[in-house]
């Protein structure tokens, strides 16, 4: 199936092919070799750039059917977080899905906003990982106008995001936007992202005012050949920083510790961290159902488990996602048993029943029952989209109502986390399990390539021990 140039093959059977970093047609056993690796199986070398990623091998296992065909993207050699690791190709192909959206609606301007916490749409079409509130203005044949809070981060946007006008947002975004719109003769805007009122009143005040969220959270949701080859390399660089961080995982290590060591594989490998979330109890004894968004000094112990999500980027806002529970110790205390083992049974269903066209509801329904069964509760997402924002579909058992376009069916090309937490039924304790997937035409497609399985740690083990992976812990760590 050609894609961008590429005859790809992607099986869960065992095979030696591997891919070449310009051209491959074969079949493709369970890894995709970026730049810096392919030297070693015989393709030409790729000199590596300081920060670049070398070496990294992108999981591309089909999951769980025994064959797949899947249309993988061209392999990606990406420079650092925050320093163009999307293509301009890519740039342009989205400027051009939000001009002609623009043109759908009548627009003759789009007015894109963002926050440090959402960043989005911004970063989406400018590469700008947004610091605190920015604003992008769209005027089909003419520069985009930037603007962006804190005067001293305007010189570091203007490196970073060349094709527009960065002007600094000062106090009065408002006011500046109205200036703008009157200049360029605005009649109706096309408005995005969580737009501040004052900045919203001055839109209208320029003519109707019309939402695109909706419709460029779908267009966003599908991913192109570029885009997922960006996130394969941000799996690959989670995956590797994982290791470290429960290489850490020793009795006496704090959680700042672990978070520490992930943040240090990340950024050493010049990547950005998007979350490190993480909790640790003892779970005769446990107050924790879930990763927790910030690390405390808590200390390891033999027998205790830790919860982890884990993002790194290699591109702002375009991270892979890595969810896995591990226990310190020899034993594996029967209440983790039980739950990591239905953890990864809705695990393995929702991806065997993941494919284009299936309903969010049809999912869902398949993990309820699964809980149901075991009498067992859960907290987090199911399911959401990821790459770009967290987007749709969002599948939430717990929380059905908060979940934004529930009954829109899966499509080719999007990029979903699937991660079932799973709770005793007071959600005093809980286990958690998962990862970023591709969803091609065939159903999900692995991006990630650490092992699925309960997390055992060699309790006791001096400094510098490297832990079993995967597989309850017969698996060498790689």
């Amino acid at each position: 199936m050609d894609v961008d140039g590429l005859d790809v093959h992607v099986a869960a059977t065992q095979g030696t092919a591997v891919a070449d970093a310009t051209a491959f047609d074969g079949v493709l056993p369970d890894t995709l070799v970026l730049p810096g690796e392919a030297e070693a199986h015989g393709a030409a070398p790729h000199p590596p750039a300081s920060g670049q990623l070398r070496g990294r091998r992108v999981a591309l296992t089909s999951a769980p059917a025994a064959s797949r065909v899947a249309r993988v993207p061209e392999p990606a050699s990406p420079p650092s977080a925050g320093q163009g690791a999307v293509p301009a190709r890519e740039r342009a192909r989205r400027r051009a899905l939000l001009e002609d959206l623009l043109a759908t609606v009548g627009a003759d301007h789009g007015l894109l906003v963002a926050t440090s916490r959402s960043p989005g749409v911004v970063t989406w079409l400018t590469g700008w990982p947004v610091t605190r509130l920015a604003a992008v203005l769209v005027t089909p044949g003419e520069r985009d106008v930037l603007w962006v809070g804190y005067p001293n981060h305007v010189p570091n946007a203007a490196r970073l995001c060349p094709q527009a006008d960065v002007r600094p947002a000062g106090e009065d975004l408002a006011t500046l936007v109205a200036a703008e719109l009157a200049s360029r003769g605005a009649t109706r805007v096309g408005l995005a992202g969580p737009c501040p009122p004052d900045v919203a009143a001055a839109v209208g005040r320029a003519g109707p005012a019309v939402r695109l969220d909706g419709e460029l959270a779908r267009a966003r949701a599908r991913k192109s050949a570029d885009e997922v080859a960006v996130l394969a390399a941000s799996a690959a660089l989670t995956d590797e920083a994982a290791r470290a961080l429960f290489a850490t995982a020793q009795p006496g290590a704090s959680e700042h510790d672990m978070v520490a060591a992930f943040h240090h594989a990340v950024l050493a490998a010049g990547g950005g961290v998007h979350i490190a979330y993480l909790s640790s109890t003892d779970p005769s004894a446990p107050d924790r159902c879930a990763p927790s968004q910030f690390p405390t000094g808590r200390r390891l112990r033999d027998g205790d488990v830790v919860v982890v999500e884990l993002s790194a980027a290699v591109e702002p806002d375009y991270p892979g996602q890595l969810l896995r529970t591990a226990v310190l110790g020899p034993d594996v205390p029967a209440v983790v048993a039980e739950l990591h083992a239905v953890a990864e049974a809705v695990r393995d269903a929702v991806l065997a029943a993941l494919a284009p066209g299936v309903a969010p509801a049809d999912l869902a329904a398949v993990a309820a029952d699964l809980l149901a069964q075991a009498g067992l509760g859960t907290l987090d997402d199911l399911v959401h989209g990821f790459g770009g924002g967290y987007l749709p579909p969002v599948i939430s058992l717990a929380h059905p109502s908060a979940a934004p376009s529930p009954d829109e069916p899966v499509a080719e090309g999007m990029t979903l986390v699937v991660q079932p937490n799973v709770t005793t039924p007071d959600q005093q304790f809980g286990v958690q399990t998962g990862e970023l997937v591709w969803v091609g035409p065939d159903g999900a497609v692995q991006l990630h390539g650490y092992p699925a399985g309960l997390v055992r740690l060699p309790g006791g083990s001096p400094a510098g021990t490297t832990p079993a992976i995967g597989g309850h812990g017969d698996a060498p760590a790689g």
